[in-house]
This record gives C-alpha cells, structure tokens and sequence, in this order.
C-alpha cells in the first residue's frame, strides 16, 4: 500500500477565515443589513475564489490517487461512470456541476478510498482494513434465501 501525502487543504484555512471574518464584522458596526455594495461583491468574489480552489484541490486527490493506485486515466474515468473528457477537465481542477456523486461514490467503492479524502483532502486515502472486514463480515453473516427444486 502506498502512503501518499497530500498538501493540507483549504478546509483549515477557510475556518480560519471564517472565524477572522467573523470577529471582523462582529467589531464594525452596519449601516444596513448587508453591508455596502464593496462588502458584498468583495464577499461573492471570495466565495469564488475558494469554490474553485475547492475543484483544483479535488482535482489533484483525483490526480494523486489516480498514480497512487497505479491506473489509467480511461480506467479511472469508467470507475467514476463519465466519459474520459470529462475526467479529463475534473482532474484539471474545472469547476463542473450536476450529478457527480454517483460516479465518485463508485470510484470510492470500487478502489477502498475514503471520502473524507475525496472531498476534503484529510484522513486516510484508503478504507482501514480491518474496518473493511468487518463490514464485509457483516454481508456475510446476513441469511441467504435458498430455492430448491424437487426432482422428478
């Protein structure tokens, strides 16, 4: 199993800057509810900034744990169930809506990764394996409904 570290994400920092701003705005008094008309593009031009620092940061996890398991980019895009042009943009850090968890909880699946790794860049890559034999036990323990057929 490869260990493979990965740069600390943005999710510690965008605490860290919601705290700041917080206080910030805790300290200054409003004139109106939402604050001025620079208050406001400024906060819409920072929701951008870290929404697509969130899609470059989960597009190197794909890219980082693609090598890590030692695929292909066709092999990752048919486990993530979209078309390689597409896996293709999303490694490259390009925003992209619709529904995509479907696809990642198939890759997730399929490879024993986790998802706090997928999304946020902490944790594990890889599912615990004990944990993973646990649950697998479980599967196996359930009853199984037999038909049997009487012969003639």
């Amino acid at each position: 199993m490869t260990v493979v570290e990965f740069p600390k994400s943005l999710a510690a920092a965008n605490r860290v800057d919601r705290r700041a701003a917080r206080s910030a705005a805790a300290s200054k008094p409003r004139n109106s509810k939402n604050g001025t008309p620079e208050e406001r593009a400024a906060k819409t031009a920072l929701r951008k900034e870290k929404r697509l620092a969130w899609f470059q940061d989960f597009g190197l996890r794909l890219r980082v744990t693609r090598s890590a398991l030692g695929i292909t980019e066709v092999e990752a895009a048919a486990a993530c169930l979209i078309t390689l042009r597409t896996y293709r943009r999303r490694e490259a850090g390009m925003p992209f809506t619709g529904t995509w968890h479907e696809g990642l909880s198939s890759f997730v699946e399929m490879y024993d990764l986790t998802y706090d790794w997928m999304l946020c860049g902490e944790g594990n890559m890889y599912i615990d394996r004990a944990a993973k034999a646990l649950g697998d036990q479980r599967r196996q323990s359930r009853p199984v409904l037999t038909v049997v057929s009487k012969a003639a």
